[in-house]
């Protein structure tokens, strides 16, 4: 005769199983469903990782013209840019499931695509943004008209002061 500890260690491994099976049976039909997603999901998180790189280039930039600043990868930036990632992902999937299971009287709508060209285009305008950042050539001057300089947001001051003394010359 088994003890009450053993039968309930028994009931508990029994119904862990199922609740296994059960689990990654859910997991692999999702998977499944959003498997058209993947393609658009592996482009946002390529611009991630291209702008994640193009702010590690500023911060060298930076350095280099005497800014006091460090280059090195910092957690919360990271945590960042792995937010969104999640973000995007999630945006992707969702506007896919919506065109999917919701917009169904309306075919070909794109919306997913839509939603990581958005996206691509907001990683691609920061990207530039860092690259036009302290940097002399022309198109960066160009570029800094109508673009944020991100100096000013990596050091904290108003760079306003700096470009009126230049003009004033």
């Amino acid at each position: 005769m088994k003890s009450l500890f053993q039968l309930l260690l028994d009931w508990l491994f029994r119904n862990l199983v199922n609740f296994a099976k059960w689990s990654l049976s859910m997991a692999g039909g999702f998977l499944v469903m959003i498997k058209p997603t993947f393609p658009f999901i592996l482009i946002c998180v390529v611009f991630i990782i291209f702008d994640c790189w193009s702010a590690r280039d500023l911060a060298k930039r930076m350095k280099k013209a005497g800014h006091n600043t460090n280059a090195k990868v910092k957690s919360n930036k990271l945590f960042k840019a792995f937010t969104t990632g999640v973000l995007a992902m999630a945006a992707i999937v969702l506007a896919f499931v919506i065109e999917k299971y919701i917009l169904t009287m309306y075919s070909n709508l794109y919306l997913a695509n839509y939603t990581a060209l958005v996206f691509c285009g907001i990683q691609f305008w920061s990207i530039t943004e860092n690259a036009s950042s302290c940097n002399g050539s022309k198109w960066a001057a160009i570029a800094q008209k109508f673009m944020v300089d991100k100096t000013e947001r990596h050091l904290d001051i108003d760079l306003s002061i700096l470009k009126d003394k230049e003009d004033t010359k």
